[in-house]
């Protein structure tokens, strides 16, 4: 995208909901007494299964002069029996935006394995470790104006680890989660089909969050903050969904 362009605006939106993903929410029953699966990755299960749309923003250039909103969502599968010690879920989501026509656009796609346990002795307590893959492609198309099509691409690869906490408010449930990821990516630049840049490392970052479930369904709110190949300070993930 040339430096001419016009930069989204920056509005509440982009305030208030920045930039991923990595993180969802489904539903977590009222009834529900014990570990919810994923529920400190901010992804929470209460049956087998679990569907959720969010909203977010992506950034370009990594520093977020150039970024956009994206709107997806994501599905859950949880293997094995809710009794078993260790549960495991694979989870997989996309979210995309056109932008200025057909030729431009971003895509950002992952998909995570994670395992939760509850913690010894603190029933409330579960703990979650999960790894991952991740791809965003954007790209912007000349449009017939004579100048080159550009992109960008990047690669992520996070290791994670968090814990949650369920607070009980009449017939919801309220459980904040923190999360570390420690991810590798590697981000290239292209111009004219031809790659101009190439950039790989490693990054530790952090995600804090809340969500409100009553019955099968459930907010969410999450708050990622140093995020390699997305804005410089931090994103919100905004998610809504149910689980069965």
């Amino acid at each position: 995208m040339s430096a001419s362009q016009k930069q989204p605006s920056q509005s509440t939106f982009g305030r208030n909901v920045i930039a991923t993903s990595l993180l969802l929410a489904t539903g977590l029953g009222a009834g529900a007494t014990g570990s919810s699966a994923q529920e400190a990755i901010g992804v929470p299960f209460i049956g087998k299964n679990h569907l959720s749309f969010y909203t977010t923003e992506v950034s370009q250039d990594g520093i977020g002069v150039e970024r956009t909103a994206i709107f997806g969502g994501a599905y859950g599968r949880a293997f094995g029996g809710r009794t078993d010690p260790v549960q495991i879920s694979m989870i997989v989501r996309a979210g995309a935006r056109p932008l200025d026509d057909l030729t431009s656009g971003v895509l950002d796609a992952a998909t995570t394995l994670a395992a939760t346990r509850q913690a010894p002795g603190i029933e409330r307590l579960s703990l979650t470790a999960a790894a991952g893959v991740g791809v965003m492609l954007w790209g912007q198309g000349s449009a017939g104006d004579g100048l080159p099509d550009t992109g960008r691409s990047s690669l992520r690869v996070p290791l994670s680890a968090g814990a949650a906490y369920r607070l009980r408010a009449g017939g919801a449930t309220i459980a904040p989660f923190a999360m570390l990821t420690t991810a590798y990516s590697r981000e290239s630049d292209h111009v004219g089909g031809q790659r101009i840049g190439l950039d790989s490392g490693w990054r530790v970052g952090h995600t804090t969050g809340v969500s409100l479930s009553f019955t099968e369904m459930v907010l969410s709110v999450a708050d990622v903050r140093r995020e390699r190949g997305m804005p410089n300070h931090h994103r919100v993930v905004f998610s809504v969904g149910m689980s069965w």
